[in-house]
């Protein structure tokens, strides 16, 4: 070992992976704000007074949808908080994975509907605020 070089006392490991681990947990954290930050878009978009702004609701709410039943009633955001938390795609051990949606009523309501409930939950709520931002774009004369 050369003179100079600093003792290695094991800590470096270490503290690489209390680091790695604050950034993940930062990560997961961001993840989870962004997914709030949708769903808030999801249930107040129809609103906005702008034909840009609906016509871009109108393209990205089916895709919700679309992603929705292609990953088998599981959003994205939560296999990615759950790949980044538990190094798989499917934690079955978390209650938000596939029921993101039931979670939130369960912590606003004290409610929490079993899979079929919420599938008809999101995906009537998801159809009748495309129908809103289509009449918001009627009313507005874009349509």
């Amino acid at each position: 070992m050369h003179p100079d070089a600093p003792e290695d006392t094991g800590k470096t490991n270490q503290t690489t992976s209390l680091t790695r681990s604050g950034a993940v947990l930062l990560l997961v954290r961001l993840l989870q704000a962004t997914h709030y930050a949708i769903l808030a878009w999801a249930l107040v978009g129809w609103m906005i007074p702008s034909n840009a702004w609906l016509t871009a609701y109108l393209i990205c709410m089916p895709m919700i949808a679309v992603q929705w039943l292609l990953n088998r009633n599981t959003c994205i955001m939560n296999n990615l908080e759950s790949w980044l938390t538990t190094g798989q795609w499917r934690d079955t051990a978390d209650p938000n994975q596939g029921g993101f949606i039931a979670g939130v009523l369960d912590r606003v309501t004290g409610w929490r509907p079993n899979g079929h409930q919420t599938n008809m939950i999101s995906y009537g709520l998801l159809a009748a605020f495309c129908l809103l931002a289509f009449a918001h774009l009627f009313v507005r004369g874009a349509i």
